[in-house]
């Protein structure tokens, strides 16, 4: 039987973040259980571009497969393949920026659910690009999110992230001119933001909020990185910094 390809229109059709929240919280508790196998991120590349190639088994689900992503200045680009473990047949093939976006939303979504407090109302969020909204979206479906400030250091992107998010999620969604503001004194406190080069920039724009005085955790404070393609113009590859910080979150401007 051919392979099922699926592209990016046709994730954007169906998955839903409640099916991604349900997903990614029975993959953890499979990884936990050592009932299903993930591992690291391998890289492979040259001064133009580097693969990036990540597997993972689910024997009780019966698949395998592996996700890579190719990144140069022209871009990046993803993909999932999924394979039978019965029959070693390939099951699928699928583009996956969408996919990867609301799977990452959908990790914070879950440690939201666990970590935060039942009455968190309020989130900051310090960072307004891609990843960020699935990060929204995601904490408001686990909790009755009532406010949202976020900051940007694009001030016309904020504002425009900050409308097209109160329409989408129905909250309201206040643009901030600072990071202190954004995440001062809200229940749920996230960071996204952009590497353009992991060894040297890696944690510039996070050492901005997360080591000021002011900082103070209150219910989580999400962070992590990630290349876009909106930055493909910047980016050069470079070894993989020992220093990078893997979190429940993914990030972007």
């Amino acid at each position: 039987m051919a392979a099922l390809l699926l592209t990016e229109k046709d994730v954007e059709g169906f998955l839903r973040m409640e099916d991604a929240l349900g997903a990614v919280e029975q993959g953890l508790r499979a990884l936990g259980r050592g009932e299903a196998t993930n591992r690291p991120r391998q890289r492979a590349g040259t001064r133009e571009t580097t693969v990036n190639v990540m597997l993972a088994a689910w024997p009780a689900r019966g698949y395998a497969g592996f996700k890579y992503y190719t990144t140069s200045r022209e871009g990046i680009r993803f993909w999932v393949h999924l394979f039978d473990i019965a029959t070693s047949e390939l099951v699928a093939v699928i583009q996956a920026d969408r996919l990867g976006q609301q799977r990452t939303g959908a990790a914070s979504g879950v440690a939201t659910k666990y970590l935060a407090r039942p009455d968190a109302s309020t989130i900051g969020i310090v960072g307004t690009g891609w990843q960020a909204e699935s990060q929204l979206e995601a904490v408001c479906a686990v909790r009755a999110i009532r406010q949202i400030r976020c900051y940007g250091r694009d001030k016309a992107h904020r504002e425009r992230f900050a409308k097209k998010m109160s329409s989408l999620l129905q909250v309201t969604v206040q643009p901030i001119g600072s990071a202190e503001e954004a995440i001062r004194n809200a229940d749920v406190r996230s960071q996204r933001r952009t590497r353009l080069n992991p060894s040297s920039t890696e944690i510039g724009y996070a050492q901005d909020v997360t080591s000021t005085p002011w900082e103070r955790i209150a219910s989580r404070l999400g962070s992590s990185t990630t290349p876009r393609s909106a930055d493909a113009r910047s980016w050069r590859p470079t070894r993989s910094s020992k220093r990078e910080r893997k979190g429940v979150t993914s990030s972007s401007r």
